[in-house]
């Protein structure tokens, strides 16, 4: 600049600087470069972001920087996502170790729709739905069994038997429920006799002693059918003796 000042006519020297000033330019601009790939390989993205605006403020149409801008932007957009899917996943986990499936569906098909397709979120949706339905069959299996246990309770032995018979309707081959439903028809029939007994003692005229159980040929077999009548003729014959 002193010696353009100090030789105004001198043109060469005009066209020297200019070409020294826009070497200086490129060599800071590739220095600045330089930087922004430093900064993008530490996942510095924001401050990569940054300094590749600056470079573009002094010439918005550089493809280089541009491209490079391109490239951070969606590093960055990528590393947020990860960085969500990772905080959702923690999550997740949490609930799954509560059990609460409901909320595992509904916050894993929400992030879906942010990342379609990702397998391990449909296998854990597909997982809690399949929970879900468990918990919901056995929540009714467990209803069944307590309504039986509450007529046992207060001594409804037909009604415990036809609550056994429906329970096992919606699970046939439950163990409990067969073995409850055996044990209230065996005290219904008992029950039964010692009804009839206490009013042949009493002298009261006994009605004839009728005791059939659909549930014995539907639930439990044509053996404990014939086995429930002999014990019917059994138990007449001896109020009959009496």
């Amino acid at each position: 600049m002193k010696l353009q000042q100090e030789f105004p006519k001198e043109d060469e020297i005009g066209r020297l600087l200019d070409t020294a000033r826009e070497d200086q330019v490129e060599h800071e601009k590739k220095q600045k470069l330089a930087a922004a790939r430093d900064l993008l390989a530490a996942q510095r993205f924001a401050d990569a972001l940054a300094l590749l605006d600056s470079l573009l403020a002094i010439d918005a149409e550089d493809s280089a920087v541009l491209k490079l801008r391109t490239l951070a932007q969606r590093e960055q957009e990528t590393q947020a996502k990860s960085e969500t899917l990772q905080h959702e996943w923690q999550i997740l986990k949490q609930l799954v170790a509560e059990k609460d499936y409901a909320t595992v569906v509904s916050r894993a098909e929400n992030l879906l729709r942010q990342f379609p397709g990702e397998a391990d979120l449909v296998r854990l949706v597909e997982f809690a739905r399949n929970q879900q339905a468990q918990m919901a069959n056995d929540l009714r299996l467990r209803s069944a069994r307590d309504q039986v246990q509450e007529f046992f309770q207060a001594n409804r032995f037909g009604e415990a038997a036809a609550a056994a018979r429906s329970g096992l309707e919606s699970f046939p081959g439950d163990a409990d429920l067969t073995t409850l439903l055996k044990q209230a028809q065996a005290r219904q029939k008992k029950e039964m006799v010692r009804q009839l007994i206490e009013r042949r003692i009493r002298g009261e005229k006994s009605p004839p002693f009728h005791y059939f159980d659909k549930g014995n040929l539907a639930t439990i077999g044509r053996g404990a059918a014939v086995a429930g009548a002999v014990l019917h003729f059994a138990a007449f014959a001896y109020v009959g003796d009496q």
